[in-house]
């Protein structure tokens, strides 16, 4: 797992650890992936340390994996674990959270704020269920080769890629009509969220886990209320002039 950066310090490979809902520094120099893994680390810390931000580039060896991968998942706190599609094509999300249905949302790094004085300038998370994105700048439901994601699992169990979910390029996927609309907080420097309200079939004014979704951390930024508790996706189900949408700053 190493050769990906041999020159970032070692305590800067980790693994999601759901039950603590912290990263661990647990990656040894012997340590190969598994398929379905996801390793997070950070480039070399002479590695851009200032200016514009820069591409890192790596060279990645293993042998193609084919067919179905079932990976293990537990739920000893809020059911956060960190996976990655394991093939060396894009997969669907759409198609990996129907195939998939104890999984409740997807939560993606993006880069998009930078890391200055030990804090990120607002939330790099991404966050996708049945409604949607929560970021209206994300228009592909399809993750790229390699990309580790993080998942929030309803129940303990396994979750399973297959062919069914792999896609030859990462073009934009429609699969029904959906009504949206995202809000955006941002000052004169940054942006710091977005959140997705959708009106979507099978959704609805109450809490369901495929149309719903809480942030993976809670940043400051703008959110949507429901049952006193924050929200970055909410459904609502048919749309009628009159709805009203809590917020919560």
């Amino acid at each position: 797992i190493r050769e990906i950066s041999p020159n970032t310090l070692e305590n800067r490979f980790t693994r999601y650890n759901e039950a603590t809902n912290l990263w661990d520094a647990n990656v040894t120099a012997s340590d190969n992936f598994e398929a379905g893994e996801m390793i997070a680390f950070r480039s070399p810390n002479d590695f851009n340390i200032s200016g514009d931000s820069q591409t890192f580039e790596s060279e990645f060896y293993g042998t193609p994996i084919n067919g179905t991968i079932t990976v293990p998942v537990t739920k000893n706190s809020k059911g956060y674990n960190a996976i990655g599609n394991p093939y060396a094509s894009p997969i669907n999300l759409s198609k990996f959270m129907a195939a998939n249905t104890d999984v409740n949302s997807a939560f993606v790094w993006t880069h998009q704020h930078q890391f200055v004085d030990g804090a990120y300038t607002g939330s790099n998370w991404a966050l996708f269920n049945g409604t949607g994105w929560n970021d209206p700048t994300q228009t592909s439901t399809n993750l790229d080769i390699a990309q580790g994601f993080i998942i929030e699992a309803l129940n303990p169990g396994n979750i399973t890629f297959d062919n069914a979910m792999r896609e030859t390029s990462d073009g934009i996927f429609y699969k029904q009509q959906k009504d949206r609309l995202w809000l955006s907080l941002s000052n004169d420097k940054t942006k710091f969220n977005s959140l997705l309200v959708g009106y979507v079939e099978g959704s609805s004014k109450e809490y369901n886990p495929t149309f719903d979704a809480k942030p993976f951390e809670k940043a400051e930024g703008i959110y949507t209320l429901l049952n006193d508790e924050l929200y970055s996706i909410q459904g609502r189900g048919e749309f009628k002039n009159d709805d009203a949408v809590n917020l919560s700053y």
